[in-house]
């Protein structure tokens, strides 16, 4: 009688251990949006990288909207860098 006891704890501890031991992605920080959206006004080729590669991801759906976020403002601020850089001359 106690070694099935024990033995059922054992099978609980180490599915405790193996559900605790898996990885998870945390989600993508406002910090870091803020700071990617802020830096792709400036250079719209950082949105666009960034963007490509948070999209590619197809299990976090954060990081496929942050990498949306990044791609709509690169491409905004690449219109508007071309509007007024040919409205000057």
């Amino acid at each position: 009688m106690q070694s099935a006891d024990n033995t059922h704890e054992e099978e609980a501890n180490a599915s405790q251990v193996t559900s605790i031991s898996q990885p998870t992605n945390p989600p993508v920080s406002m910090a870091l949006k803020v700071s990617v959206s802020i830096a792709t006004l400036l250079i719209p080729f950082i949105g666009l990288i960034m963007g490509i590669i948070y999209l590619k991801d197809k299990t976090d759906k954060s990081k496929r909207s942050a990498g949306a976020l990044w791609l709509s403002i690169a491409i905004f601020s690449a219109i508007i860098n071309v509007i007024f850089m040919t409205g000057n001359s």
